[in-house]
């Protein structure tokens, strides 16, 4: 469920995982809060742990979070939210994450949900740099600010701010990339002289393509065919934009001679006309793309 709703919201997710807590810290916890009778460990005990069962999203980017804990507020029944980075300042271990607890809503119902609807668990919501350090101090042992020994605090301080700062310029260079797009998406073929003196880049390479007349009607790749695409151009030598567009240009009759011969379902996409039209005349380019092909 929670899976399916995050792929299709646009949101950079890393993962989703899941766990159910294992019986020894369960037991460990319980005890810490007061609520098991060493003399009497009943199943029912378990029931006052509201992350028994957890589940994990972990985030690419710190500006992802708050939509995150939308959607599964919009998922689930009954959820509270505990904001744990918001104390990231005043804590010794530098925990960086959102809790939400919550319940199976209504509107799953059948055998397989009845006797659980009333179960509360617990998804945790938090960056990949946090999640890395959350792992780290948990391998350590320093679960709860008390357990980290005096002297070692400031230490643990300044590693935790270490990740924080990572997460910050994380942040800042996908803000910077949607800002080089947004920029990019609003050229227009007019523009197009201007685009040419840019270096060889896929974010260029895309708008390259969506905005030359030689590319229209041509299948659009994606961003991976792009990217490897340009790292080939790079290689043989094309590091602006304007080289791969007049190679381009001079290999045009013999790609179109090429393309003429394809069944009319499978005509050369954007990359190929670029591929096929350099490799015609370009020796050590089609040397290059061959090689890689066959490895």
């Amino acid at each position: 469920m929670l899976d399916s709703a995050l792929d299709g919201s646009g949101l950079r997710i890393h993962s989703v995982t899941s766990r159910v807590k294992e019986f020894d810290s369960a037991v460990a916890k319980l005890k810490r809060k007061g609520l098991l009778d060493d003399a009497a460990v009943t199943g029912n005990a378990f029931l006052n742990l509201e992350d028994m069962v957890g589940l994990r999203v972990v985030a690419l980017f710190r500006n992802d979070l708050q939509s995150i804990v939308k959607t599964v507020a919009g998922l689930f029944a009954d959820c509270s939210v505990d904001d744990k980075i918001v104390d990231f300042e005043t804590s010794s271990t530098g925990y960086q994450s959102i809790h939400v607890t919550s319940c199976i809503p209504n509107t799953c119902s059948g055998p397989r949900y009845d006797n659980i609807k009333d179960l509360r668990f617990e998804v945790q919501i938090r960056t990949i740099a946090a999640d890395a350090w959350a792992s780290i101090s948990h391998h350590l042992n320093y679960k709860m600010e008390g357990d980290v020994p005096t002297e070692q605090r400031g230490s643990f301080r300044a590693l935790a701010g270490l990740f924080y700062v990572a997460d910050t310029e994380f942040q800042a260079l996908s803000d910077m990339r949607q800002k080089t797009l947004a920029k990019l998406s609003s050229v227009r073929e007019s523009e197009l002289p201007r685009l040419l003196g840019q270096p060889v880049t896929a974010d260029v390479l895309m708008t390259y393509m969506r905005s030359s007349d030689l590319y229209r009607g041509r299948r659009e790749t994606d961003l991976e065919q792009a990217q490897s695409l340009a790292e080939q151009l790079r290689q043989a030598g094309y590091e602006r934009l304007a080289s791969v567009d007049e190679a381009v240009r001079r290999g045009e009759e013999s790609f179109l001679e090429q393309d003429e011969r394809r069944h009319p379902n499978d005509k050369f996409a954007d990359v190929g006309r670029i591929r096929v039209s350099i490799c015609a005349v370009n020796p050590e380019f089609e040397a290059l793309v061959d090689g890689e092909t066959a490895e």
